[in-house]
């Protein structure tokens, strides 16, 4: 790379390079020099395909040698050859010297350095994406980049490359080979001892222009011009010979006497006019244009620092001309280094040059194996069909088999992603399916597969059918066994026997190598690579595996020639069943498993919660399970199901709940059972984080957890005892014998736990496991209150009027009943019979009771099928009570990005608060955000809602407008404009993912009755503080931590109820948030409140307490204090009731309520009535003030029965589109603006949007 000889020369002169120790910097790195210093200096693997695992630890130990330093690195890494293919001679001849080097390592046991295997590229930018090591890689190549970097940010570049001696580099070059990083210079700071160049000392050492350099290296021969300089002994100026010299000892005369010529100039444009004079014109074009190599263009070091600090692509006027063939989405993706760099040369010469391996010299290259992979992949790559040239290792051109087909058609699609203007790309089953196609494998071969390993199976399929010849069985035995190794080394399972023998098969030093084998797994490789390749082009229709752990060449010979003398696999697997399985799967009733994790850690409920403390208990419990190779599927809890059945049941606890609450108010005595409201929202966010696979479902969860433990063969982890009626192979694990704190350590971590089958309950009490439903019904369950009872002398069950309670009471009747079934030998007969004992109405519900313990058959496959792809499932899988839900709520329901909430209000019109700790004798807490659930049920629902609720005293209280006309539908409108978000000023200044805490504070400042006085928000903001402090230890953490509420002390009600209002208001206003698809970002909501502090806070802040005493020392808290505070003042003004309240306040919005600007409203099928001057939304009314801006140029389509009485209308740029609407106006003036007035309407029709289709 550079000019030859040239390091060799410079280390030749000692007086060039400095020795240094370096830290506390940043450092630009060339990443194709480094990974390739890495490899071969490590002596890694050559001549079995490599060992990527050992190189991963290599760079992993590098970037911590620097971290430890205080370097701060930077990867630039090579791209695509340059428009002007000046160095295409070179990368042949290089290619060519590596199948020589390749064949030399084949025919012999010495180490030839100089093979690099196959994958090293791609496991070096996934490490560094691991490591979170800045990186990209470049368009072209990566010399210009590095050093106009390097130039800008006045740092130095670490490389071996020579081209960085000639770059004017004010920081210099710390070469590579004199970097020693691993033996760093311990002092007061850690430091690295290496070598220091720069243009400064070269030009002071052979007294020369630092500006003549470029000409110096031209002359001398680099990379992209071959002039072979010569001089003759008593000659004084250069000639050019048809020879080049080889050897370094010959090369330093001739620098020298070119370094001596070149330094009687003393300008560029002097040396430049006499250079023409030795060569030919051709030569001199030649030479200026490898001149030109060494200047940095203007716009590179602008671009470059832009994508390191915000991520983005350049704009097309920063690129080169010739990168016009790269498709503006590919930039981005290959600057990110999530595309190979392969295809620009592919774009832009429609050539590609393979890395070679060690392989079979006497058999086709490996890269025919995976030929059909790239053609696939060239004619995505190219609008006409390509002729692309191939170099194979034979370093014979191969034309493309198929350059007679006709040309391809390229569409480009343009749509929205969120709020943005994207280009569309393909659905994802589409690009899959291109995929798959394209490698021959059906979906169901990946089935069951952990998606991390779909791919490498996918490819071996493809090498399977296609590698010549065919690999036999030890070859793929051995490949797949290597698989297992990897996932054991990965951390996907833990250390144990397998790993332990697996390292112990060393292969024999003196052994020759298996070519053949060699030449299979050279052929696997290529087949990888490429289809790496192809998975990146489609943008990932299958997760990228991390390729450090897919292959160890030296394994997997020496299992070869294990396998082949007879070894079986088991052997080497057994007493390890994990590796066996890859993970063991459990299946986790998370509504359950959040309520257990809660009360069991006896967290808050007095106060309304304390969420980080309830997280750091999740984030244990699924660390325990990762500890333990137990992969989670977690299922919650969705919305109701249609029968309606459940009804009384959560009605009754709902009132359970209020007791315990109002006695929790009364008394210290700790009363379990009171849910903090946004528990189930925490839990969610946790689970997210940790990345753990969840849904949450569109009813309730029991079915869909029943039927994915059967599918998937695994056990459900759940205390609901319906898990002890369906019929699940592998069994329930009671949460409450889970000792999931308690881990048994042996060979392996495992958990102690209890296990339930149906085989062991029938066992015992002799009675077909069919007829279980049966018993769960009749004993009475949730949805069928049947009330049995036995006489002393009766041999069959009775109906009494009232439910036995008594535990003890009940386990009689249980034997009784179970013993009355087991006489039974089928279900049918025990159905027969119980018609008898029970009235019609009871006989139906006990039939349907029954139904709820069958799985319906397509409830795995889309339960799977959302694990596996995250997709939803189609309207056919669906039960039919469903439809209700438009289409694009079903994923962001199933993702948890929906609140279940809206499947009630959808199916039901109900909704059953979450009650709280609050001052009973007050109005529920859930009044104060009534209104924002007024706007949620009117986006929700097409005709006007009359959604029931049940607040904290246990009473329905109707839509307080049910005689108000149907509603409008809205499809769309502006998202900011609600009064939730009054405007965009009152978050100027905020941490984004405060925007929404902030916003619904200001409401609940406004709404709250009693209105909150100046402590209750100073307390809330310093919770805020809190939270935000959590992520660094400091002052304000250790101080505020110390504040302990007294354990002796009443509950302060009035601070409860307050606090309990403003997370009645959170959450609804996450639940708009997230139906309006989330304009503002979702916030933590473990960081938002800690109850147990707050009410502490509010106590000291009431004693004089000044908030600023506990934010001293610590000037960032201070500022988020006082930025959330300034946002708030025009709503903390009149706290703590120095404005008299109007009571009209809880009936009207401000006139900001709801803004439309250029907007469509699709309104179908709609009665719309405007009365009295207001558009009324659940009793809210509606009116634009005067200050809107006017706009013109409104279309309004109305119904032919549609009625306009000299009516004032100003409307804002906006399209009112309503098909088949009745709109009656009348004695109405509808104020927009303070006069416009049309007294005659024009009428036009347009169609409007779906009512089911997302208006977001």
């Amino acid at each position: 790379m550079g000019v030859s000889y040239l390091k060799s020369f410079i280390k030749h002169n000692g007086n060039i390079l400095r020795s240094v120790k370096f830290s506390n910097s940043k450092l630009i790195i060339d990443g194709t020099n480094l990974y390739n210093m890495l490899f071969f200096k490590a002596r890694l693997d050559e001549r079995h395909g490599g060992d990527y695992d050992d190189f991963k630890d290599q760079v992993c130990k590098f970037f911590k040698a620097l971290r430890d330093c205080d370097i701060t690195p930077y990867v630039i890494i090579d791209g695509g050859s340059d428009s002007t293919d000046r160095k295409f001679d070179t990368l042949q001849k290089r290619a060519q010297s590596t199948i020589k080097k390749a064949k030399a390592l084949a025919e012999s046991q010495n180490q030839v350095s100089g093979v690099l295997p196959t994958l090293v590229k791609y496991v070096f930018k996934q490490v560094l994406s691991s490591l979170n090591v800045p990186f990209t890689q470049c368009l072209c190549e990566a010399d210009q980049c590095i050093a106009s970097l390097a130039q800008i940010w006045n740092c130095p570049v670490l490389s071996d490359d020579s081209d960085f001696y000639i770059f004017d580099i004010q920081a210099g070059c710390l070469p590579m080979s004199g970097f020693k990083w691993q033996y760093p210079f311990v002092s007061a700071q850690k430091r690295i001892r290496c070598q220091r160049y720069t243009t400064e000392r070269f030009s002071e050492e052979f007294k020369i222009n630092k500006q003549l350099l470029p000409v110096f290296a031209v002359m001398a021969g680099n990379d992209n011009v071959n002039l072979h300089i010569w001089w003759g002994d008593n000659e004084d100026k250069p000639q050019i010979v048809n020879r080049q010299v080889k050897q370094a000892a010959n090369r330093f005369p001739t620098f020298k006497r070119l370094l001596k010529w070149l330094a009687s100039f003393n300008e560029l444009r002097e040396a430049l006019d006499s250079v023409p004079s030795l060569i030919t014109h051709q030569k001199s074009d030649a030479l200026s244009k490898g001149i030109e190599e060494y200047q940095i263009p203007p716009t590179l070091p602008s671009y470059l620092e832009e994508f390191f600090n915000n991520g983005v692509a350049p704009s097309r006027k920063c690129l080169p001309d010739h990168l016009s063939v790269l498709p503006d989405w590919t930039v981005l993706l290959l600057m990110k280094g999530r595309l190979s760099s392969c295809i620009v040369n592919v774009l832009l010469h429609k050539r590609m040059i393979h890395r070679f391996q060690v392989e079979d010299f006497g058999r086709p290259s490996g890269y025919t194996t995976s030929l059909y992979i790239r053609q696939v992949l060239y004619g995505l790559l190219l609008v006409e069909r390509p002729a692309v040239k191939e170099d194979d290792s034979k370093g014979q051109k191969r034309a493309h088999p198929s350059s007679q087909s006709p040309p391809e058609v390229y569409v480009e699609e343009y749509d929205r992603e969120d709020t943005e203007l994207v280009r569309n790309k393909a659905p994802e089953s589409v690009r899959l399916e291109v995929f798959l196609e394209t490698l021959g494998v059906s979906q169901s071969t990946l089935n069951g597969l952990p998606p991390h390993l779909e791919l490498p199976v996918a490819v071996t399929c493809y090498w399977l059918r296609r590698a010549r010849p065919r690999p036999d069985r030890p070859l793929l035995q051995a490949l797949l066994l290597g698989l297992v190794y990897g996932q054991n080394q990965s951390g996907f399972i833990e250390e144990g026997p397998v790993l332990e023998r697996l390292r112990g098969l060393k292969p024999d030093s003196g052994a020759d190598l298996d070519l053949g084998v060699a030449h299979a797994y050279s052929q696997w490789q290529c087949c990888m690579r490429d289809g790496l390749d192809l998975n990146q082009l489609l943008c990932f229709p299958l997760p990228e595996p991390q390729c450090a752990w897919l292959y160890r060449g030296t394994l997997v010979h020496q299992l070869v020639a294990e396998l082949r003398q007879g070894m079986n696999p088991d052997s080497l697997l057994m007493e390890d069943p994990p590796s066996l399985q890859l993970n063991s799967k459990l299946i986790i009733d998370g509504t359950n498993l959040y309520n257990n994790l809660y009360f069991e850690a006896h967290l808050d409920e007095r106060h309304g919660g304390d969420y980080d403390d309830f997280k750091d208990q999740v984030c244990k419990f699924f660390k325990a399970l990762r500890d333990c190779d137990i992969t989670p599927y977690v299922i919650i809890d969705g919305g109701s199901d249609s029968t309606d059945r459940k009804f009384d049941t959560l009605q009754k606890r709902a009132q359970s709940t209020i007791k315990k609450a109002k006695a929790l108010a009364e008394t210290q005595i700790p009363v379990r059972g009171v849910l903090p409201t946004l528990v189930k929202y925490v839990f969610k966010q946790v689970l997210s984080s940790l990345n753990v696979p969840f849904t949450q479902c569109l009813c309730e969860a029991d079915q869909c957890i029943a039927s994915l433990a059967q599918k998937w063969k695994c056990p459900v982890l759940s205390d609901d005892s319906d898990f002890y009626i369906f019929d699940i192979k592998k069994g329930c694990l009671p949460i409450s014998g889970f000792q999931w704190k308690e881990q048994s350590v042996s060979d392996q971590k495992h958990i102690c736990c209890q296990h339930y089958t149906t085989e062991r309950f029938s066992e015992e009490f002799k009675i077909n496991k069919q007829l279980l439903p049966v018993f769960a019904v009749m004993a009475g369950n949730d949805n069928v209150n049947l009330h049995i009872w036995w006489g002393d002398n009766e041999d069959k069950p009775q109906i009494v009027n009232r439910q036995v309670k008594q535990v003890a009471d009940r386990f009689p009747t249980f034997k009784r009943l179970l013993k009355w079934l087991a006489s039974f030998n089928e279900l049918r007969e025990a159905l027969d019979s119980v018609p008898s004992l029970i009235k019609r109405p009871m006989s139906d519900a006990l039939s349907k009771g029954i139904e709820e313990y069958q799985i319906p058959p397509t409830l795995p496959s889309y339960l799977e099928e959302f694990f596996n792809n995250g997709v939803a499932p189609s309207r056919k899988c669906l039960p039919d009570h469903l439809s209700v839900l438009p289409d694009w709520t079903v994923l962001l329901l199933m993702k948890g990005r929906l609140s279940s909430c809206i499947v009630n209000v959808l199916l039901h019109k109900r909704m059953i608060h979450r009650v709280q700790v609050e001052d009973s004798s007050r109005p529920s807490g859930y009044t104060t955000s009534l209104c924002i659930r007024q706007v949620f049920y009117g986006l929700l629902l097409v005709e006007r809602p009359a959604v029931k609720e049940d607040d904290s005293k246990g009473q329905k209280r109707a839509d307080p407008s049910s005689q108000s006309p149907p509603e409008v539908y809205v499809e769309e409108y502006v998202r900011k404009d609600t009064e939730l978000v009054r405007n965009e000023s009152t978050l100027n200044g905020l941490p984004r993912h405060l925007r929404l805490p902030v916003a619904v504070t200001c409401y609940w400042l406004r709404r709250a009755r009693p209105r909150p006085d100046r402590p209750l928000l100073q307390a809330l903001l310093l919770g805020l503080v809190y939270g935000q402090s959590q992520s660094e230890e400091g002052p304000v953490l250790e101080r505020l931590r110390g504040l302990k509420p007294d354990s002796g002390a009443d509950l302060d009600l009035g601070v409860a109820h307050a606090y309990n209002q403003w997370q009645c208001c959170m959450r609804e206003g996450l639940n708009l948030n997230q139906l309006l698809c989330f304009p503002l970002p979702e916030p933590q909501c473990a960081w938002l409140y800690r109850g147990t502090l707050v009410h502490q806070l509010v106590a000291e802040l009431r004693r004089g307490v000044n908030p600023d005493s506990l934010l001293m020392e610590d000037p960032p808290s201070v500022q988020l204090y006082k930025s959330m505070m300034e946002n708030l003042k025009d709503d903390c003004k009149d706290t703590g009731g120095s404005r008299k309240a109007n009571p009209e306040d809880d009936q009207v919005l401000p006139s900001t309520s709801l803004s439309l600007s250029s907007t469509s409203l699709s309104l179908s099928s709609t009665s719309l009535s405007l009365s009295s001057t207001s558009l009324s939304l659940s009793s809210t009314s509606l009116s634009l003030s005067s200050h809107l801006p006017l706009l013109s140029s409104t279309s309004l389509s109305l119904s032919s029965s549609s009625v306009l009485p000299s009516t004032s209308l100003s409307l804002s740029s906006t399209s009112l589109s309503l098909s088949s609407t009745s709109l009656s106006l009348s004695s109405t003036s509808l104020s927009l603006s303070s006069s416009s007035v049309l007294t005659s309407t024009s009428l036009s029709l347009s169609s409007p949007l779906s009512p089911n289709s997302s208006p977001f």
